[in-house]
């Protein structure tokens, strides 16, 4: 190997650490808040949770308790005078098995063509979920009530959901079916917010690639929730952040939002994992975190809707690093340029074996490609597996707490 060219080859990684240092920009300041809001009632919210779960313990999708939960939903919509309530049928499977689906819908029509989109899920695949999605349609209906008697700048849609757990099918059929998804600025899910344990973060980012979420709906979000909680609610450092640019995955209906096209931020009570099925029952509804979840949903919607200007985009894909944001294209390009020099003295390397001696290095290829294929072959074990059920092989987003490995999932792991 000739050093010259290795080193040569780490200039363009020198230039694009300097592209970065100066790409650097301002972190957006949140939103301008409304001047009054209403006070959430978290003790009507707790007793509503707890009725729903009571009314349907088990609400798996598509089942009798789901329909019943929704039938409810479409009774509390109907009362809001000034709303539009729908309904939305449709088919879908859970766990091998054909279900019907239910999404009910009321919209609360404003003086302007943009929207907000409000979602929150009503079934729960495991245990009663009193404190997730009984509390989550509980608090839907209760911020439905308080903003049903109110008069908007912007139309407000409020969405019971589900399939959640079933790859948030109930989320693609919404806006699916929406007259104007382009025409919806921001879109809040409300996850989990009756939780005892109340642990951040509280304000999680729709994932579903690359592209960041809107700096100024997350700041926005974040500052809110930060009053609320009483502490930093998306206590996330640049490497955590950097890492969710690395892997983009998430979980819940703001991956699935953001897979949408949508701007979508969630507020939840306790993270992005549900809590145990055996902690979800009605005794273990939280008021308190009702009151504060509920009263960061509210203030995030009415500052959203009042406010005279478009959301600023920003960035495409960013790391917040203090004050200042550091967008995603030089950490691309500092990537790509240092790959260079492994390349090229690679290609050096090949071409000196080939003056010296042509019939080795054209075994130097084949062998080179040979090296790939146990990792192919590992990659092309795992969906095979998936195929034959071995291993779980759920729709996306999912919660991965959901599957236990159990001895297949061991065994498969060792095979691969």
């Amino acid at each position: 190997m000739d050093p010259r060219v290795y080193r040569t080859a780490f200039l363009p990684a020198l230039a694009a650490i300097v592209a970065l240092m100066f790409s650097l920009e301002p972190a957006p300041e949140p939103l301008e808040g409304p001047v009054s809001t209403p006070t959430f009632n978290e003790r009507e919210t707790a007793r509503l949770a707890r009725s729903i779960a009571d009314l349907a313990p088990s609400r798996t999708p598509g089942s009798v308790g789901d329909a019943a939960v929704a039938d409810r939903v479409l009774e509390d919509f109907s009362a809001i005078g000034g709303g539009q309530v729908s309904e939305q049928t449709f088919e879908s499977d859970f766990e091998g098995t054909d279900v019907e689906l239910k999404n009910v819908l009321l919209t609360l029509p404003g003086r302007r063509e943009q929207s907000i989109l409000v979602v929150a899920s009503r079934d729960s695949p495991e245990g009663e979920g009193a404190p997730t999605s009984a509390a989550a349609t509980a608090t839907l209906l209760q911020l439905a009530g308080e903003l049903g008697s109110a008069r908007h700048e912007r139309t407000i849609v409020m969405a019971s959901l589900s399939g959640a757990s079933t790859g948030s099918a109930g989320l693609a059929k919404l806006v699916e079916a929406l007259p104007d998804p382009d025409g919806i600025e921001a879109a809040v899910v409300i996850s989990q917010p009756g939780v005892e344990i109340r642990e951040p973060p509280f304000v999680i980012p729709g994932r579903d690639g690359p592209e960041s979420v809107s700096p100024t709906l997350l700041a926005t979000a974040e500052a809110i929730a930060s009053v609320q909680f009483e502490q930093d609610a998306a206590p996330a450092g640049a490497w955590t952040q950097f890492a969710r640019l690395v892997i983009p995955v998430g979980t819940g209906e703001g991956a699935a939002l953001t897979g949408e096209g949508l701007e979508a931020v969630t507020i939840s009570g306790s993270g992005e994992r549900l809590p145990p099925a055996d902690e979800q029952g009605p005794t273990a509804v939280s008021s308190e975190t009702l009151f504060v979840t509920g009263s960061s949903l509210l203030d995030l919607i009415l500052t959203l809707d009042e406010r005279q200007r478009p959301i600023p985009d920003g960035p495409s894909a960013y790391v917040q690093i203090g004050d200042s944001l550091l967008p995603g294209w030089p950490l691309e390009l500092l990537a790509l340029a240092l790959l260079l020099p492994a390349l090229l003295a690679a290609g050096d390397i090949w071409l000196r074996d080939r003056r010296r001696n042509p019939r080795s290095a054209r075994r130097s290829i084949p062998w080179a490609f040979e090296r790939t294929l146990p990792a192919l072959a590992g990659l092309l074990a795992a969906y095979a597996f998936g195929l034959l059920g071995l291993i779980p092989d759920p729709p996306y987003p999912y919660d991965p707490g959901r599957f236990d490995p159990g001895a297949e999932g061991l065994a498969a792991i060792v095979l691969i």
